[in-house]
């Protein structure tokens, strides 16, 4: 099955703009999200069986949203800075989150996206199934237009001790052209 996330070019990026080797320039977000998606992309989905029972935990990532902003309604792909907190012992609602600060290159979309009413699922087959849902509401705006924002996120864990979270993106967004579907994806880790 091919669930790996499709929506980030995935590059071999070889550091981190804070590594080693001599004042390398600050990656950008784009390249962040670049490396963090083909880094966790490497690594294995956590078994939903085995997920904790108890605690919290929070990440920071990104989420894109391929939304029909240009002329006539065609699709630009934005960039948006992602946190989620996943509530393990809560018996429901167990994923929330937002995503904010929406851009592509220069062209920044105001206003924020929440995740609300995410729920766990232990007992999915990892490769017929995601192991969480949740919905994304918002809306998003532009020099006066709106983007009304009614979609879903279908995730799993990565790491042995869920290290990351990723998954896809998919719902309806209402802006100017009238009513259109759009997709796209996110990645996130524990800080």
């Amino acid at each position: 099955m091919s669930r790996i996330i499709g929506g980030f070019a995935i590059l071999a990026l070889a550091g981190c703009s804070s590594g080693g080797g001599g004042g390398g320039e600050a990656l950008s977000r784009e390249e962040q999200a670049e490396t963090l998606s083909a880094t966790l992309a490497a690594v294995n989905v956590s078994e939903p069986a085995d997920l904790p029972t108890t605690g919290a935990a929070s990440y920071a990532g990104f989420m894109t949203a391929g939304l029909p902003t240009g002329a006539g309604g065609a699709r630009r792909e934005y960039l948006g800075d992602l946190t989620m907190n996943v509530d393990f012992a809560a018996p429901r609602n167990q994923v929330s989150g937002r995503a904010d600060n929406f851009t592509a290159g220069n062209d920044r979309l105001n206003g924020r996206l929440q995740i609300t009413g995410g729920d766990l699922f232990r007992n999915t087959v990892i490769d017929e199934n995601f192991t969480f849902t949740g919905d994304v509401d918002g809306t998003l705006s532009q020099n006066g237009r709106q983007f009304v924002i009614d979609a879903e996120i279908a995730g799993e864990f990565r790491g042995r001790n869920q290290e990351g979270v990723s998954g896809l993106l998919f719902g309806d967004v209402e802006g100017p052209e009238g009513q259109d579907i759009f997709d796209g994806t996110f990645v996130a880790e524990k800080p």
